[in-house]
């Protein structure tokens, strides 16, 4: 049986919550964020990687509930708007120039800066583990896209078993999904 993008999203919130001993949060405060994801749409080659809660990065009463999307081609941060709208901040990996996170007595937000240095904050209970998720996963990207134009280049079968092992690395790191795994495998096999 095939799941739902909304039981995806679920699962890989509570695995995230598992793994990372989050106890602010639980499946209900999934249920309360869900109706976020309502309208996102996902390319074909687009797979998601983690889902985590957060929160604007406003003090004071102003502080808006949300979620992180991360997939294999963007971070979408979800963040309530109104009684029932959504505000939504995509960010593209080959636009982002960095991720970190700053942690205070106070405050733990993650920042994403993009080209232009560009900068957008969010709050979330584990900032050191958000920022390191989403640095793997631009790294991954980027090394991906690096295969990827690699593989029209050279047809050399050492250069093949070297790609077959990178992409091999990143599929166990958790980097690539087992369909793009195969899929550039069998890019980098026939080119």
């Amino acid at each position: 049986m095939v799941k739902s993008f909304e039981e995806i999203c679920k699962e890989k919130y509570l695995k995230f919550l598992r793994d990372h001993n989050v106890v602010v949060e639980d499946e209900h405060t999934f249920e309360f964020r869900k109706r976020l994801l309502e309208g996102i749409n996902l390319n074909k080659t687009e797979t998601v990687q983690c889902v985590a809660g957060i929160a604007s990065a406003s003090l004071g009463f102003n502080v808006r509930k949300g979620l992180l999307l991360a997939t294999n081609e963007r971070i979408l941060l979800l963040l309530k708007k109104g009684l029932r709208g959504t505000e939504i901040s995509t960010f593209y990996y080959n636009r982002i120039s960095s991720i970190g996170y700053k942690s205070t007595m106070t405050i733990s937000d993650v920042m994403i800066y993009t080209d232009g240095d560009k900068e957008q904050k969010f709050n979330t209970e584990k900032p050191e583990v958000i920022s390191s998720i989403l640095q793997n996963l631009l790294n991954a990207y980027k090394n991906n896209s690096h295969i990827l134009v690699e593989t029209s280049h050279s047809n050399d079968k050492s250069d093949i078993v070297e790609k077959l092992e990178r992409i091999f690395q990143l599929k166990q790191a958790g980097a690539l999904s087992e369909v793009e795994y195969e899929e550039l495998k069998k890019n980098i096999i026939n080119n």
